[in-house]
């Protein structure tokens, strides 16, 4: 995007305008001051959280991590660590220059809890919801303000996963004698959520959406895409906006940094055979929606009939297949016995009168079928 400043030396007070796929537009200070973080090529949440105290990590959740991160990586050097120094070496607690160990941004984000988190972050938020119809608001929801559970990221990944994934078809298959419940679509819905948590601008408002509905699965987060969609999609092209709770994910095996994750979304919903996924981003305030189709969009005639396809539109430009009412009908064309049928017969060339006498009254279908009968069912 090209920013145009209109007066260098107090940007963020006076114009300043971006330029979109729509035109130009004048910016308020929230976008010049999200643009001005961008512009930054260090991480945003590798910086200490100015307001964080050691207190505020919740080591319940430094335990689950840890016991997942041994699971994922054994024998590994960290592991013999005690918690500060462990958190430490994956970046989510650092020494202020006053060798005082604070949190950085992405450890309150990571293992922090809500009421710590918006200290840092006021407009911090996460929601799940679960809608079913026009009746009721919603079927089930949760968000990161209750209290009643910590609202941190890493724990919010899970919890919503864990509904999301109820959504998908699980294909049966074997892995030897095991099922095998995980597919690339399971892949997919993973890549999307760590995506949208690691891309999120926490500065801005709205927070993190993820709603489930008849119609799609939708995960919304607050910032826009830093490159083009288009650009995105590429392999090896990544650049997310929390890069040190990225290394935290990819180090328990969520998501990763190898810049194929539009790629798995893209792939694994293809995979599973649902609607193309779609990304939209709106500006001022900038957002991202990501649209997950759970099943590919129906055929709606016209209005004014149903027309059909050219050859040109279908891809079909051979004979048209035979279309047989009744299943029983692709395997013999002949009824079975005990289907009550009407018995049409079709004489090949001229017979005599004693020989349509002699048939008279043999009503076996096997009968006629060896006279050269065909048989079609009754038709309401």
């Amino acid at each position: 995007m090209l920013i145009r400043s209109l007066a260098r030396e107090n940007a963020k007070e006076s114009g300043a305008f971006r330029r979109t796929h729509t035109g130009d537009h004048q910016c308020k200070r929230e976008e010049v001051l999200s643009m001005l973080r961008d512009s930054d090529t260090s991480s945003q949440d590798a910086a200490i959280a100015e307001n964080g105290r050691l207190e505020f990590i919740n080591r319940e959740t430094v335990y689950r991590y840890r016991m997942r991160f041994d699971q994922r990586n054994e024998n590994h050097v960290w592991s013999s660590a005690d918690d500060d120094a462990f958190l430490t070496n994956i970046g989510a607690l650092r020494a202020d220059e006053n060798g005082v160990l604070k949190p950085t941004r992405a450890g309150l984000l990571m293992f922090g809890e809500d009421r710590w988190i918006t200290y840092e972050f006021p407009h911090y938020f996460l929601d799940y919801r679960q809608e079913t119809g026009h009746d009721t608001r919603w079927e089930d929801r949760f968000t990161s303000q209750p209290g009643d559970w910590t609202g941190n990221v890493y724990d919010f990944y899970f919890r919503v996963y864990n509904k999301l994934k109820a959504a998908l078809r699980v294909p049966f298959r074997l892995d030897g004698v095991d099922r095998v419940d995980d597919t690339p679509a399971h892949e997919a819905l993973r890549e999307a959520i760590v995506n949208a948590l690691t891309n999120a601008n926490w500065f801005d408002r709205r927070g993190v959406v993820c709603v489930w509905n008849d119609e799609a699965i939708t995960i919304a987060n607050p910032g826009d895409f830093r490159m083009p969609v288009e650009e995105a999609r590429k392999p090896g092209s990544t650049d997310p906006r929390n890069e040190a709770m990225m290394r935290m994910f990819s180090m328990v095996e969520i998501g990763e940094r190898a810049g194929s994750g539009m790629d798995k979304i893209f792939g694994g919903w293809e995979w599973a055979g649902y609607g193309e996924p779609g990304y939209d981003v709106a500006y001022g305030p900038d957002r991202t929606t990501l649209t997950l189709p759970p099943i590919r969009p129906a055929f709606r005639p016209p209005k004014g009939g149903r027309k059909r396809p050219k050859a040109a539109e279908t891809g079909f430009r051979g004979p048209r297949p035979t279309l047989w009412p009744h299943s029983w009908q692709r395997r013999d064309p002949y009824p079975p016995p005990r289907l009550r049928c009407q018995l049409v017969w079709e004489r090949r060339g001229p017979t005599s009168s004693s020989e349509s006498s002699s048939t008279r009254g043999m009503s076996s279908p096997r009968a006629l079928r060896d006279r050269g009968a065909t048989a079609w069912p009754n038709r309401p």
